[in-house]
């Protein structure tokens, strides 16, 4: 099996996939940057009949008290009803 892996014909070979990879990182080494992501939770409110964005928000911990909290930004006029 590793022997089909490192095969040296062809185009999809593994070593011939590894230079186009290392010549694309040396290409563009100067425009690469790290990142890090994090598990939050973002919340966001769309005004379906005029297509605006209301509200974007994000928490490492949403409760439901977090999300009411929020609606009533987006939506100061109304009123919150329990169902």
């Amino acid at each position: 099996m590793i022997a089909i892996a490192f095969k040296t014909e062809g185009p999809s070979s593994l070593i011939f996939r590894i230079h186009r990879w290392l010549t694309f990182l040396h290409n563009h080494a100067p425009n690469i940057a790290a990142m890090d992501l994090f598990v939050v939770y973002a919340l966001v409110i769309i005004r379906l009949e005029r297509r605006e964005l209301v509200l974007i928000n994000i928490t490492e911990n949403h409760t439901a008290e977090w999300i009411a909290r929020q609606i009533t930004k987006a939506f100061p006029g109304m009123r919150l009803r329990a169902t």
